[in-house]
C-alpha cells in the first residue's frame, strides 16, 4: 500500500502506511523494501534530515556505522585509501570482479544508494563518504548492480573537487558495469555522469540527449525522483547546447513542455530551476518573459497561489542556495549579453561564492559560469583600464579593478585552456577563443584581439554554437567601433544580426542594431 501511494506522488499517505509496519517490525531483513520506500517518502517530503537519520540507523544495524559530523580530513583520508585500491592503469581488473554473495552486503549497497541521494541534498560530505563505502564494500566483497551507480557518483564528485583524471576512470568503470549488470540503473548512471565529467569530454549536444533519454529510462522503470532531475538538467542546458534543426522559439517551446511535465510530477523546486533558464530565453526573443506570447513566466509555470518563496523555504539552505545560483546567473548572462556591466558584476562575488561552497553541481552550470564570468571581467578590465579612462580622477581605485578583474579572467582563461587540452575542443576551441580575443583587447593587443575574434566565429560555426558565433560577431563589432573603424564594425554586425535573428533571438538582434548607430 505504502509503495502505492508513492507512485501516485501521495508522500503523506506512504509515510502513513508505512509507519506501523516499521514500528512494529522485529526482523530487519524482512522489512527492508519498507525502509527504502519510507526513504524515498521522506524524500519527497523535502524532511531531509529525517530520511538521513533513518538511513543511518537502518546501515548501522547491517554492521556500517558513520559518523555524524563529517569534515574535509575525514574524506581526504578515506579518499586516498580508496584510490590506492583502484587500479587505475585499467578497468579490466575491477570488472572482472565476481559477483557479490554476501546477502548482508547486497542489501547494504541498495540502502547506501538510496541514502546517499538523499545525504546530496543536505550534506555533501556525508554523501561523498557514503559513496566510497560502496566502492569500497565493491571492491572487497565483490560486484552488484549498484557498483555502477557508485563509481558514476564517485565520478561526479570528483569531477567537482577539480579530479577529472580520476572522475574520468571512475566514469568508464560505471559506463563498463552498466554492460555487466544488464544496464541496472543506467538513467541514474547517466543523469550523473552528463551532469559531471562528460560536458568535459564530449560535445554537449551528446550530453543533452542522454539526459533526455535518462529521463525516459526513469520514468520507464517508476524513477520519477531520478527521472525529473535528469529533465530538469536538460531542460536548463538548452539554451547553451543549441541544436542546428532548432530555433530558440523551438527550444522555448521545448522548455516550456519539459517544465509542465516536471509540475505534472509535483516538483516544484526543479520547475522554479528550470524556469530561470526559460526566463533567459524568453528574454532574447520577447525582451522579457512576460512579454512571451502565451506570458508564460516564471510565476505563472509555478501555477496558480503558489508562493516561490515559500516552496523554497521547505528546503535546505544548500539546496535554495542551487536555485539562488541559477537565478545570479541567469541575470549575470542577461545584463552582460546586453551590456549592462555594472548590474552583471553586483553578482560575480555571491555567485562565486556559491559555487566554492557548492562544488558538486552540474558541470553544463559550472562551465557556462565561467565562461560568460571570465567575459565580464575582460569587459570590465577595459572600462575601468587607465588607457580607457585617461580623465579619470581616481586611477588607484580603476587599477585596483583592474588588477581584480584581470585575476578573475586569467584563471578562466587557465582553466579553459586546460579543458580544451585535457577535454572536447568542440566544447571549449570556440569559447576560449572568444575569451583570448576580448583579453587581448583588454591588454591592448589589437592585432591579436582581431585575429582571434575571427578564430572564434570560424571555431563556434564548425562546432554549431550559434549563440558564441553570434556573441563573437558582436563583441567583435564592438572591438572595431571603439577602435574607429565603422566599415569593419558594420560587416561584423551584419553577420551577428543575421545570426540573432536566424535563431530568433528577435530582441536581441535589435539590441545589436543600436550598439552599430549608438
Amino acid at each position: 500500500c505504502g509503495e502505492a501511494q508513492l507512485t501516485q506522488g501521495n508522500a503523506d499517505g506512504a509515510i502513513t502506511s508505512l509507519k506501523p509496519v516499521l514500528d512494529h517490525c522485529k526482523n530487519l531483513d524482512d522489512n527492508l523494501r519498507a525502509h527504502y520506500s519510507y526513504l524515498v517518502a521522506l524524500l519527497l517530503k523535502t524532511q531531509h534530515s529525517e530520511a538521513i537519520d533513518h538511513g543511518l540507523s537502518v546501515l548501522q544495524q547491517l554492521g556500517e556505522s558513520f559518523p555524524v559530523d563529517v569534515d574535509r580530513d575525514v574524506i581526504r583520508k578515506e579518499l586516498g585509501r580508496i584510490q590506492a585500491l583502484m587500479p587505475s592503469s585499467s578497468t579490466d581488473a575491477i570488472f572482472q570482479r565476481s559477483a557479490m554473495v554476501d546477502e548482508s552486503k547486497i542489501e547494504t549497497m541498495h540502502l547506501l544508494l538510496v541514502v546517499s541521494k538523499v545525504a546530496y541534498n543536505k550534506n555533501p560530505n556525508l554523501m561523498l563518504l557514503l559513496i566510497l563505502r560502496m566502492v569500497d564494500i565493491s571492491l572487497t566483497y565483490g560486484l552488484t548492480p549498484e557498483a555502477s551507480f557508485a563509481f558514476a557518483a564517485l565520478s561526479f564528485a570528483l569531477c567537482g573537487l577539480g579530479n577529472h583524471s580520476l572522475s574520468e576512470f571512475c566514469s568508464r568503470v560505471a559506463l563498463s558495469l552498466l554492460q555487466k549488470f544488464d544496464r541496472k540503473y543506467s538513467h541514474i548512471v547517466y543523469a550523473l555522469l552528463n551532469s559531471s565529467i562528460l560536458p568535459y569530454k564530449q560535445p554537449i549536444q551528446a550530453c543533452l540527449d542522454s539526459l533526455k533519454r535518462a529521463f525516459t529510462e526513469g520514468m520507464e522503470v517508476g524513477d520519477v525522483d531520478w527521472g525529473v532531475l535528469s529533465l530538469s538538467r536538460a531542460t536548463s542546458a538548452m539554451l547553451f547546447a543549441p541544436e542546428t534543426s532548432k530555433s530558440l522559439k523551438n527550444i522555448e517551446s521545448d522548455m516550456k513542455s519539459n517544465i509542465q511535465t516536471i509540475k505534472l510530477f509535483k516538483r516544484p523546486l526543479f520547475v522554479l530551476y528550470s524556469a530561470h533558464s526559460l526566463a533567459a530565453v524568453q528574454t532574447l526573443i520577447y525582451g522579457s518573459a512576460e512579454s512571451s506570447t502565451d506570458g508564460s513566466s516564471r510565476n505563472s509555470l509555478m501555477g496558480e497561489g503558489i508562493d516561490m518563496e515559500e516552496c523554497l523555504a521547505e528546503y535546505s539552505d544548500r539546496i535554495r542556495s542551487n536555485v539562488l545560483r541559477k537565478k545570479l546567473f541567469c541575470q549575470l548572462f542577461l545584463a552582460y549579453l546586453f551590456r549592462r556591466y555594472d548590474e552583471a558584476a553586483a553578482n560575480v562575488d555571491e555567485l562565486r561564492d556559491i559555487a566554492a561552497k557548492n562544488p558538486f553541481a552540474p558541470s553544463a552550470d559550472s562551465i557556462n559560469e565561467q565562461f560568460y564570468v571570465c567575459l565580464l571581467a575582460c569587459a570590465m578590465q577595459r572600462r575601468d583600464s587607465a588607457h580607457e579612462n585617461p580623465s579619470s580622477g581616481s586611477d588607484d581605485a580603476d587599477n585596483s579593478n583592474v588588477s581584480k578583474w584581470h585575476d578573475v579572467a586569467a584563471e578562466g582563461i587557465n582553466k579553459f585552456a586546460t579543458w580544451r587540452s585535457d577535454g572536447s575542443s568542440w566544447n571549449f576551441e570556440h569559447k576560449l577563443d572568444l575569451l583570448t580575443a576580448e583579453q587581448a583587447y583588454a591588454d591592448g593587443c589589437f592585432d591579436t584581439a582581431a585575429a582571434t575574434y575571427d578564430q572564434a566565429i570560424k571555431a563556434a560555426s564548425e562546432h554549431c554554437d550559434v549563440l558564441v558565433e553570434a556573441l563573437a560577431c558582436e563583441r567583435a563589432c564592438i572591438f572595431h567601433k571603439e577602435r574607429g573603424d565603422m566599415a569593419e564594425a558594420k560587416i561584423y554586425s551584419k553577420k551577428a544580426i543575421w545570426l540573432y535573428n536566424d535563431w530568433e533571438a528577435t530582441t536581441k538582434a535589435e539590441d545589436v542594431t543600436s550598439v552599430v548607430f549608438s
